[in-house]
C-alpha cells in the first residue's frame, strides 16, 4: 500500500468501486512508490480519488482522497529529460505536510502519459467535486423553518421546486458536456431510490426490486464508461473488465451465454454516446481468459460468435434439453423440440438456441428429424437410455 493511501474495495473485474457520482478520468499502468519501485501497479484518476491497484497481484488495493492533496508537480516529462533517460515522476504534497513521490515506468505503452496526468490531475483539483456534492447533500437537508409551513409554504417550496426544474433543464441543453453533469443528480436520485425501495422489499421478505425499476435502473447506463482518450493503450484490458461488469450485472446473458450482436447493442446502449465499435469490442473479449475475468469468447463450428460464462458447461446444457423432452409441460412428456420451444424455455435468442440443439446433438443426446414443418429434435434413446 502507498504512503498515505487507505483500502479500497475493487468489483469482480479487479476496477476500483466508485461513488455515485464519481467519475473517472484517466489510468496509467507500472506506477510506483520511488521509495519501493519494485511493486508497480494502475494509477487511476478520478474526480474525487486517486486509485492504486497493485498489478497482477491485486493484493493491496488503495486510494487517496483528492480532498487530502495540496499540490503536485511532475518531473521527467521535458524532451531533453526523456532524452537523458530519466524516470518520469509525480510528486505529490498532502494537506497534512507528507509528501510522496509516484514513478512512471511503464513508458509508451503505459496508458495516459505523465504530462496528461498532470494536466487532468489539475483540472480535477481545481474542480473540487467532492465539494459540490457536499453542498448538494447540504441543500437536501435543510432545516424546517415557519415559512415552510402551512399551504402557502407549500406553494413556495413548488415554486421553487419548479423553478429549480426549469434551470435544470436550460443548464441540461444548453451542451453536451452540461448534459451529462446533470445527468448525474438524477442518476443519483434514482439509485438512492433503489436502495430505499430494496431495503423495503426485504423488510417485507421479498427477494428482488420490482422487475420494472429493475429495467429502469438498466436503462440508467453505465455512468462511466472506459474512453480510448481515458485509458490510453490500456483502452482494450479496461474496456474488457468494464465489459466483464456489465456482464455480471446483466439479466441479458441468458442461459450463462449471449451473442456478440446483442452484446454490442446493449453494451453501447448502456454507454450512450461513447460508442465501441465491433473490433474493439471483439478484441476486449479476447482478453477475457487472460485477465481471468470468468468469461470467454467462443465461435460455434457455424460462425455464430459468443461470450459465455467460464461455468458454463456443453454438458449440462445438453442434460437440461434432454430434461425438457422427459419433463414436458404439465407433467406430460414433449415428444420433440425445435428451436422456437428451446429459445422460449431457455429465454435464449431463436439463433443461441439452435445452437445449444446442434450442439447437444453432436454430443449424442439428441437426435433430429427434418420435416416439412421443420427441423425437429428428439431424446437419442439409443445413448440416453
Amino acid at each position: 500500500m502507498l504512503q498515505g493511501f487507505g483500502r479500497c474495495a475493487l468489483t469482480a473485474s479487479k476496477r476500483p468501486v466508485l461513488l455515485h457520482g464519481e467519475t473517472q478520468y484517466c489510468v496509467s499502468s507500472g506506477v510506483a512508490e520511488a521509495s519501493n519501485d519494485s511493486i508497480k501497479g494502475n494509477l487511476t484518476l478520478t474526480s474525487h480519488h486517486l486509485f492504486w491497484v497493485d498489478v497482477p497481484r491485486y493484493q493491496n488495493p488503495c486510494k487517496l482522497a483528492l480532498a487530502a492533496v495540496k499540490s503536485i508537480d511532475a518531473h521527467g516529462t521535458s524532451g531533453f529529460s526523456r532524452f537523458i533517460k530519466r524516470t518520469p515522476k509525480l510528486e505529490v504534497e498532502l494537506v497534512s505536510g507528507a509528501s510522496l513521490v509516484l514513478e512512471f515506468t511503464g513508458g509508451k505503452d503505459a496508458g495516459t502519459s505523465l504530462g496528461d496526468f498532470e494536466d487532468m490531475m489539475n483540472q480535477a483539483l481545481e474542480r473540487k467535486s467532492w465539494k459540490v456534492e457536499k453542498k448538494d447533500e447540504r441543500s437536501a437537508q435543510e432545516r424546517f423553518t415557519t415559512s415552510r409551513a402551512g399551504i402557502g409554504g407549500v406553494i413556495r417550496h413548488q415554486k421553487q421546486k419548479r423553478e429549480q426544474a426549469s434551470e435544470l433543464a436550460k443548464e441540461a441543453f444548453a451542451d453536451l458536456d452540461a448534459l451529462m453533469e446533470n445527468a448525474k443528480v438524477l442518476v443519483k436520485y434514482v439509485e438512492r431510490y433503489g436502495d430505499a425501495a430494496k431495503k423495503k422489499t426485504e423488510q417485507a421478505g421479498g427477494d428482488d426490486v420490482d422487475k420494472e425499476f429493475q429495467s429502469l435502473l438498466h436503462n440508467m447506463g453505465i455512468a462511466n464508461p472506459v474512453t480510448r482518450a481515458a485509458a490510453g493503450s490500456l483502452y482494450h484490458e479496461e474496456l474488457s473488465r468494464q465489459l466483464a461488469d456489465f456482464l455480471a450485472a446483466s439479466e441479458g446473458a441468458g442461459a450463462g451465454m449471449i451473442p456478440m450482436t446483442d452484446l454490442f447493442c446493449l453494451f453501447n446502449r448502456a454507454r450512450g454516446t461513447a460508442l465501441v465499435s465491433p473490433d474493439d469490442l471483439v478484441q476486449a473479449c479476447q482478453m477475457f481468459e487472460r485477465l481471468g475475468l470468468g468469461f470467454r469468447l467462443r465461435r460455434f463450428a457455424s460462425g455464430v460468435l459468443v461470450v459465455q460464462s467460464s461455468n458454463f458447461s456443453d454438458e449440462a446444457m445438453a442434460a437440461r434439453l434432454v430434461e425438457m423432452l422427459s419433463q414436458g409441460s404439465g407433467g406430460a412428456a414433449l415428444s420433440y423440440l425445435t428451436a422456437i420451444d428451446a429459445a422460449e424455455k431457455l429465454s435464449v435468442s431463436l439463433s443461441l438456441a439452435l445452437e445449444h440443439l446442434q450442439t447437444a446433438e453432436s454430443m449424442g443426446k439428441l437426435c433430429r428429424d427434418e420435416t416439412p414443418n421443420g427441423v425437429r429434435f428428439y431424446a437419442n434413446l439409443l445413448l440416453c437410455a
